[in-house]
């Protein structure tokens, strides 16, 4: 199990293991695994099924990461750099999850948010080291995920 918690974002990927044995062939074993990943930026969340959401947050935090260590040398220059992803929850309100450049006193900082309704639900401030541990514990998650199975034609 990973469970990632840090300033109110969530990172939780467990796994459960189902083992099947054949009585008629005695050693003949069948193994399935049931992986559920999720994410949660406080009220904001994204679940296994939606890989684009994950994928949409762990290729943001890379592509911070790049912009920041091209200008970490260069005090005092602000990275332009705002991403949204947009969505409806199941109340029907609109919920958006921010990644913002933020620039104090010459160190940068990843702002992430989430505004609903017009409101903050909650923020947090990174430094590149908590950017990347999100990154990992994101990545590591997104290993875990396999393909279900289903009776139908794709």
């Amino acid at each position: 199990m990973i469970d990632f918690d840090f300033n109110g974002i969530r990172v939780v990927a467990a796994t459960n293991m189902f083992d099947y044995i054949d009585v008629r062939k005695g050693n003949s074993t069948r193994h399935e695994k049931d992986t559920i990943v999720a994410v949660h930026f406080w009220t904001f969340t994204i679940n296994n099924g939606d890989l684009l959401g994950m994928a949409f947050v762990r290729s943001t935090l890379q592509y911070y990461m790049n912009r920041f260590w091209r200008h970490k040398p260069k005090k005092g220059i602000k990275i332009e750099f705002e991403k949204k992803l947009r969505r409806e929850n199941e109340l029907g309100l609109k919920q958006s999850l921010c990644f913002l450049s933020y620039l104090k006193e010459n160190e940068h900082y990843l702002r992430v948010s989430v505004q609903s309704g017009g409101n903050t639900i909650g923020e947090v401030f990174m430094d590149g080291q908590e950017v990347l541990m999100l990154d990992i514990a994101l990545g590591k998650a997104i290993g875990l995920l396999t393909p279900n199975s289903i009776n139908r034609t794709l």
